[in-house]
Parts: C-alpha cells; sequence; structure tokens
C-alpha cells in the first residue's frame, strides 16, 4: 500500500511539472516546428538602428466609404507589397504605417487590422491625428481625403542617446480608390528619392 502511494505521488509530480514546462518553452518563443521565433527585442533593435528607409503611409478611416470600398485590402496590399520590393532593390529598410482617421481609436485600430500588419500605427482624434497632421497637413502637405498612400524616403539617424529623421522625400502619392486601384493593377514603377528633383516634397527633418 505504501509502496503505491509513493508511485503515485511520482505521477502527480510529473503531471504538475508538464504546465510550467510548457509555459517556459513558451516564454522562450518557440512555435510548433520548434524553431525560435524572432522576439520583439530584436525587431526594436533593428528598426531604430541608423539606415536609410522606405516608407509607405496608408490613411483610411473606418467611416469613409472609399476606405472600405471591397476591393481596398487587396490593392493596398498589392501595393505594399511592391514597394517593399523596391525598398529591397535598392538596399533600404521597409517601414509600414497605418493611420485612421478616426474619432474612436477602437474603430480606427480594427480598420487598420483588416490591412495586415503595420509596422507603426495612429488611430484617434480624427483629423487632429498626429499622423495626419504630418502626412496631410504639416511636412507632407496634400488634400485632406481619404483614403490614400504616400511613398517617403528617409534616413533614421539611431545613435545611443539621439534618434531622428532627417532627408525625408515624398516619392509617390495616390488619393482616392480609383487611383489606389489603377496604381495596383498597374506597373508604375517607384522612383527612387535621387529622381526626384530637389525640394520636390522634400523634408529636411522629421520631428
Amino acid at each position: 500500500m505504501l509502496h503505491k502511494t509513493k508511485q503515485l505521488l511520482v505521477r502527480a509530480r510529473g503531471v504538475l511539472w508538464l504546465p510550467a514546462v510548457f509555459a517556459v518553452c513558451f516564454a522562450l518563443g518557440y512555435n510548433r516546428g520548434g524553431a525560435p521565433t524572432v522576439s520583439a527585442r530584436d525587431r526594436m533593435a533593428d528598426v531604430i538602428s541608423t539606415a536609410d528607409e522606405r516608407v509607405i503611409v496608408y490613411v483610411g478611416s473606418s467611416t469613409c466609404r472609399w476606405s472600405n470600398h471591397a476591393g481596398l485590402e487587396d490593392a493596398v496590399r498589392t501595393i505594399r507589397a511592391r514597394v517593399q520590393r523596391s525598398a529591397e532593390a535598392e538596399s533600404r529598410r521597409f517601414v509600414s504605417v497605418g493611420v485612421a482617421k478616426d474619432a474612436d481609436t477602437r474603430a480606427g485600430m480594427e480598420h487598420l487590422a483588416k490591412f495586415g500588419r503595420f509596422d507603426e500605427v495612429m488611430a484617434g482624434l480624427g483629423w487632429a491625428n498626429i499622423g495626419l497632421l504630418k502626412y496631410v497637413y504639416d511636412q507632407f502637405k496634400a488634400p485632406a481625403a481619404t483614403p490614400q498612400l504616400i511613398v517617403v524616403d528617409r534616413r533614421m539617424l539611431g545613435e545611443p542617446g539621439e534618434r531622428r529623421l532627417e532627408n525625408a522625400r515624398e516619392l509617390v502619392r495616390r488619393i482616392g480608390f480609383e487611383e489606389l486601384k489603377a496604381w495596383a493593377d498597374g506597373n508604375e514603377v517607384i522612383p527612387s528619392s535621387t529622381s526626384i528633383p530637389a525640394g520636390a516634397g522634400a523634408s529636411s527633418s522629421e520631428k
């Protein structure tokens, strides 16, 4: 009887250890295939290091009819992939930004989520959103309309104790569903920032 009791205790302890082992493996970032995933810390170290970047900015709204058109999601994904390839061809780091012109932050975030992963997102405050102030009203002036896509080249300076953006230049901007659909369906080449006339769509620094 005593021997059977000891066996049951050993088995129980083994079962209790299983959740702990699973939790440790999960924390270490292992997926089903057993390969470690890229940690958020590694991703952060990459995006804040000094590099030339090509940025695509999507501006939309959960309340805009054309921002919710059935064909817009595919168009944006197609264009984003094309811009990413152009960044890779020029050895630039690719960055995608989503801006929602929504006063309701949650509604704006839900709208952006339909278009896949972004490296940075902004929602809330309507047209006073800091992303809209930057890409529509301030540094890169354009008509206040949704949806639109902007492609910008810039340099990210990531030094110890200092982070700043400089030499930002707008390469392409398309506004409205029809322009975005035509862009996605066509074979327009993304221009290099060196091919844009000096002063055209340029911002010497970004705060």
